[in-house]
């Protein structure tokens, strides 16, 4: 069993294309699952995977003493340097090779997935950092050991992409602007990523590789991989970023600007699903709208489309159902638009009309209420919410002893001793200072001690991390309370 499984592992992109639009078997590649190992030891929040908790804690139980080396320190700064954040740091996994034991770049993909966004050192420094720690951790170790897992999740989803309709693609989006192009469909499995990502790149004999990075959201019984039908429609998302992202690069220039008070009305509504910008939200709708459409050639019923579209509606996607009217236009004249690229006028042109004022006018008002009723209820509970009432350093004293060792804050009623957390304040040559320990007095429950070794001559300021201190009802801090305090020369007698 495991040469069949290095062989699923190790084919992706061993050069044999077919000469056929396909849909290649899912697959683990090796690359992938170390460079998300490598994330999740760093701490980022969107490689924290969920789900799969008998590979997770096999993974941490045998990377946990590598959680402090240096290749991952470094990969934190670089990371947070570059952005390497959710799709981008997929990319750069897609853009690392593994052979006999080390970790190369390859430039070729990494250039067709970045451009000019960034620069070919960004990758020639991961991989400095990666490289040993691929041979200091053992990855290759781990990766064989899990065999077992990705052989019966291959066979598992396997069977679920039978109801893939992968010709859809091909009659939807229509064939690449390059002549006789093909293209190239994987669905990449992986246990150790928290989100799913569907990317895609055009190599340089025009040939179309379109990802779709699936994360496994729960396990059986017997502490198996779960994938259920569910998975089907997360491919489809995925597969159409691949297709819809550059088609809204194409025209989000010109529609920024229309689209800009759009995010600002369902803003509160995106960030929730880790959507945090225009552009992301343009990329979901145009994801969506087509995903609607795939519905309707797989003869969902009325009741099915009209739920589907009212759930994106309700996720801030407001204009959606315009957008899959929109698409009947497309769809019912092929021969003045081949492809998805020759529509995009279209509906960039939509974005001008009245009907897209029309949906603002609605998104504002629902917007506006929204608002209301998010400041009457603050009203409300204002006088239920907790407060710092006395600090034994007041803020801005100057020449604090430096021999002091410990900060008191006292809230003004019973709080949740279950958690805390600070901030460093945003104030110039302020510095956080070293805590040794933080407790709560369990008998008031309204004090909170902090230990600290302060410098002499220097100036500190931190703040509280507000969503932290919560009072016994539940309701949080709201009125924040700055500790900023300088330290003398010498101790006072």
């Amino acid at each position: 069993m495991k040469k069949i499984v290095v062989l699923l592992l190790l084919t992706l992109f061993s050069g044999s294309i077919n000469a056929s639009n396909s849909l290649q078997p899912p697959i683990f590649l090796e690359n992938v699952e170390f460079f998300s190992l490598a994330l999740r030891l760093t701490g980022a929040d969107d490689y924290q995977a969920r789900g799969f908790n008998e590979h997770l804690q096999l993974a941490d139980d045998f990377f946990r003493e590598f959680r402090n080396h240096p290749s991952i320190s470094g990969l934190k700064k670089l990371r947070d340097e570059h952005r390497l954040y959710f799709g981008d740091a997929m990319r750069m996994a897609l853009s690392l090779k593994i052979e006999n034991q080390r970790v190369l770049p390859d430039s070729l993909v990494f250039g067709r997935f970045f451009g000019d966004k960034l620069n070919l050192q960004v990758l020639l420094d991961v991989v400095a950092l990666m490289d040993p720690f691929y041979r200091d951790s053992r990855f290759s170790e781990f990766f064989v050991s899990q065999q077992p897992y990705y052989y019966f999740a291959h066979h598992t989803f396997g069977d679920l992409l039978d109801a893939f309709d992968l010709d859809w693609y091909t009659s939807f989006f229509g064939p690449p602007a390059e002549e006789n192009a093909l293209m190239e469909f994987y669905p990449v499995l992986s246990f150790l990523i928290l989100g799913n990502y569907g990317l895609g790149y055009t190599d340089a004999g025009g040939v179309r590789h379109n990802f779709a990075v699936i994360s496994c959201y729960s396990q059986t019984e017997d502490g198996m991989p779960d994938f259920n039908p569910g998975h089907i429609e997360t491919v489809v998302h995925e597969f159409n970023h691949s297709f819809c992202n550059p088609m809204m690069d194409l025209i989000y220039p010109q529609i920024s600007g229309q689209v800009a008070p759009a995010f600002k009305y369902v803003e509160h509504k995106l960030r929730r699903q880790a959507y945090g910008s225009p552009l992301s939200m343009m990329y979901e709708i145009l994801v969506r709208s087509a995903e609607v459409r795939y519905a309707m050639a797989q003869q969902a019923s009325p009741e099915n489309l009209a739920e589907r579209i009212s759930r994106e509606e309700q996720r801030g996607f407001f204009w959606i159902a315009d957008l899959v009217d929109l698409f009947d236009q497309y769809e019912a004249n092929r021969e003045l638009y081949p492809n998805l690229e020759s529509f995009m006028p279209c509906i960039e042109e939509y974005h001008f009309s009245t009907a897209f004022a029309q949906r603002l006018q609605q998104a504002e008002t629902q917007y506006q209420a929204y608002r209301q009723a998010l400041l009457e209820q603050e009203q409300a509970s204002a006088p239920l919410r907790p407060k710092v009432i006395y600090v034994s350093l007041p803020e801005n004293e100057e020449l604090v002893c430096p021999s002091t060792s410990q900060i008191l804050l006292r809230f003004d009623r019973m709080m949740r001793t279950n958690s805390f957390g600070f901030n460093p304040a945003n104030i110039e040559g302020a510095g956080y200072p070293e805590v040794k320990k933080i407790w709560w007095n369990e008998e008031s429950k309204t004090e909170l001690i902090l230990e600290v070794e302060l410098q002499p001559n220097t100036h500190y300021a931190f703040q509280l991390f507000l969503p932290a201190f919560q009072s016994l009802e539940g309701y949080a801090v709201r009125q924040q309370c700055l500790i900023d305090f300088k330290t003398g020369n010498s101790i006072k007698k």
